[in-house]
């Protein structure tokens, strides 16, 4: 009896068909393990119905933190408006704030590393002036390092952190409001 002839039909081992189903299996119970946990992936926000019609007060719709939340309550199926009158509620920008302080430097005094800091604060009231979510912060912190040599690089690098921070601190913030608002209407 030769070797081949103990091969099943299509060139695949017995020992293949068997890692196979084995790979197959533990990736079903990693499946199953990880969804009975209640793991899921962080979907978009969907604002409830007190955030249908936004009125933003205290970030300029053209600026940085203006233009990031424009976009994501449109994500989130809210609508800013100018019109502060025709407002479901009102999003309060109590601080935006960016600052940059030096973590490190060289032999020469030359900065080697910086750490940005960003802060936002918020509040939203509803168009009579009754507090719907009380004021909170959200704060990111992220640090990179500095080459003379590439200053413009590194110039691009500081706008897309802060670009970055800004970004996850409106969704942290639309976040948080979806969940006092929930809460509160349950």
């Amino acid at each position: 009896m030769s070797v081949a002839s103990l091969e099943p039909a299509g060139g695949r081992t017995v020992r293949g068909a068997l890692a196979s189903y084995l790979v197959r299996a533990l990736g079903a119970g990693l499946l199953a393990i990880l969804s009975g946990c209640g793991f899921h992936l962080r979907a978009a926000v969907d604002l409830p119905a007190q955030m249908d019609v936004v009125y933003v007060q205290g970030a300029p719709a053209l600026g940085e933190l203006g233009r990031e939340i424009t976009r994501s309550l449109e994500s989130a199926g809210s609508r800013q408006t100018e019109d502060r009158a025709g407002a479901t509620a009102i999003l309060v920008i109590h601080r935006n704030e960016v600052r940059r302080r030096v973590l490190s430097v060289n032999r020469s005094g030359q900065v080697n590393e910086y750490e940005l800091t960003y802060h936002l604060a918020f509040e939203v009231d509803n168009p009579k002036g009754k507090v719907l979510v009380p004021r909170q912060s959200v704060s990111q912190v992220r640090d990179y390092t500095f080459d003379p040599n590439s200053v413009l690089a590194k110039g691009n690098e500081e706008a897309q952190l802060r670009q970055d921070m800004i970004g996850f601190a409106v969704r942290q913030m639309l976040r948080r409001i979806d969940r006092a608002l929930g809460q509160a209407g349950r």
